[in-house]
């Protein structure tokens, strides 16, 4: 009967005989764990390792050094207690935020973006710090390639909606600054960001992972265009039954119209480590911004 999870038997006149195959779902997701914070700790993880089957529940416990305290859990994990749990049905980044307990001295700790987030170029992110009470005002700022650009100056609070503004092109090595400044507006302390994180132009959002498809099927691949400088009417795209190992074209340049039918390439075998990549170009073809699957979608042949 081919790939099909119902079957109907009608008119039945005699005995028949029906069987059904089922293959495991090798699927696997990663997990990244970051540690952020004027202090330091160790974070574990049981089961230990990076990679997990699709369900797995692993169980993150942090232990501060000594001369620090765990302040709590962002991204994947929230809370204040040393112990979270995450299920693995994507990939998961969980960060860790250790302060210093001892010194008092000003300080400054951003826990949001904490490192390995993707952002939408003319949405809104919520940056999040803490700081000793000493810290009255701040001023934020991002790393645009090799140039801080600022945010927002004389900010109180401890949080910013800030609006991400219109790029020319993806940024992938994006960080967050933040200075803080006394009651006498002398500058005291000062923070980064620990990891980067990146701002896109262009975010695929079909086939982005965990599927399986036919040989030789018409599947939709769909994309979201954000805030962009400039014209980008049209896009590219490609595929990888590798792993990325190697990129073949799937046909010459489209409108950039947010939907493309794409014929599913003809295999006599199964492959799994299967992505797309979706390329935002200007009229004139200059590379604006591109994503990919976020993880390996699976192509089996045609029964």
């Amino acid at each position: 009967m081919g790939a099909v999870s119902t079957y109907t038997f009608s008119n039945v006149t005699a005995n028949h005989t029906i069987s059904a195959s089922f293959k495991a779902d090798t699927t696997k997701y990663t997990l990244t764990i970051n540690r952020s914070g004027s202090g330091t700790g160790t974070v574990s993880n049981n089961p230990s390792g990076l990679s997990f089957a699709r369900g797995t529940v692993v169980t993150l416990t942090a232990t501060p050094d000594a001369g620090s305290s765990f302040v709590g859990w962002s991204g994947g994990c929230s809370g204040t207690t040393p112990t979270c749990t995450v299920t693995m049905s994507a990939n998961v980044i969980v960060t860790a935020t250790f302060n210093l307990v001892s010194g008092g001295r000003p300080d400054i700790t951003i826990t949001s973006p904490s490192g390995g987030e993707t952002l939408s170029a003319g949405s809104t992110w919520t940056i999040v710090w803490e700081a000793t009470p000493d810290i009255v005002k701040f001023d934020l700022s991002y790393l645009n390639g090799l140039t801080w650009r600022s945010i927002a100056r004389g900010v109180t609070g401890s949080r910013y909606q800030w609006q991400i503004p219109a790029l020319a092109r993806n940024l992938e090595r994006c960080k967050v600054r933040i200075v803080g400044y006394n009651v006498k507006g002398k500058k005291i302390a000062s923070a980064k960001s620990i990891g980067t994180f990146a701002i896109k132009v262009v975010k695929l959002t079909s086939l982005n992972g965990g599927q399986e498809v036919v040989a030789g099927s018409s599947q939709t691949i769909q994309w979201t265009t954000y805030a962009v400088t400039h014209d980008a009417p049209r896009v590219r795209f490609s595929y990888t039954l590798d792993g990325g190992r190697k990129w073949k074209k799937i046909k010459g340049f489209v409108e950039n119209a947010g939907k493309f039918i794409w014929t599913v390439p003809v295999t006599e075998e199964t492959h799994t480590e299967c992505k797309v990549r979706v390329i935002l170009e200007t009229g004139h073809g200059v590379k604006v911004g591109s994503d990919e699957s976020e993880s390996f979608f699976r192509i089996r042949p045609a029964s």
